[in-house]
């Protein structure tokens, strides 16, 4: 990620949030954690610090996780200082001809 991304996304998130819950480590855990076949977990929403619409969009697989990035998803790694917060619907949003099932609804 570019220096110029990094002070960005450090400004947004000194401007709008007094504290920080979450750490990289933390973040790795929770996608790690969820990665299991039996919740068969393939969406999510997203909210980013920097952006104030959520988008659904898929879950990060652990095989994505890098030290201070989630992987690839298109536009490139994104810092996970970027996620605001997760939401797990528990039922999948169609996608195509088939439906995602998800177990669990949980925000974090």
């Amino acid at each position: 990620m570019p220096a110029r991304m990094d002070e960005y996304l450090d400004k947004v998130i000194k401007n709008r949030f007094s504290v920080s819950l979450m750490s990289n480590s933390k973040w790795r855990k929770v996608f790690t954690v969820l990665d299991v076949p039996e919740l068969m977990l393939n969406q999510c929403y997203w909210k980013f610090v920097d952006n104030d619409d959520e988008f659904l969009g898929w879950f990060t697989k652990s095989n994505e996780l890098m030290e201070k990035y989630v992987g690839d998803y298109g536009s490139g790694p994104f810092a996970y200082k970027r996620i605001e917060w997760l939401e797990i619907p528990k039922v999948g949003k169609p996608s195509g001809d088939s439906m995602f099932p998800l177990n669990i609804g949980i925000k974090i």
